[in-house]
């Protein structure tokens, strides 16, 4: 994947503003206040949440959810907004944190974009959907 520099070193020049502003004694917690930092999303402001030990606001879509709740039949949505919210109607608040940590492991080891050939999951899936049929 190529990565156009003027993207990364505006990426850095956001990471090193949240710096200086935790560096400032800002202590953002809640999720409206970590979306205030320049640059920062809905998927990492729920991730710092998780981190810090809070049930995030928002279920946190990255490639890896939004490749594997599509394979596995969870949601036919595209957009990250409305896969989070589909995630969000199947999985209890408290488990949000754990379950796209969780997702995420398993994606990079047996569901993976590339060569995707088959993985437990995707398989169970195939069944179920060929019975439905």
């Amino acid at each position: 994947m190529l990565v156009c520099r003027s993207d990364f070193v505006k990426k850095v020049g956001y990471v090193m503003s949240i710096a200086e502003r935790f560096k400032d004694g800002e202590d953002p917690s809640t999720f409206k206040e970590l979306l205030s930092f320049k640059g920062m999303g809905p998927k990492i402001a729920s991730l710092i949440q998780a981190c810090l030990g809070q049930i995030p606001d928002r279920f946190a879509v990255d490639t890896h959810v939004k490749r594997c709740s599509k394979r596995w039949g969870l949601t036919e949505e595209t957009n990250v907004n409305r896969i989070s919210r589909d995630l969000e109607k199947i999985f209890d608040k408290s488990e949000w944190a754990k379950r796209h940590f969780q997702i995420v492991a398993w994606a990079k080891v047996h569901c993976k974009a590339r060569g995707h050939v088959s993985c437990e999951i995707c398989d169970l899936t195939r069944i179920k959907e060929s019975k439905e049929s």
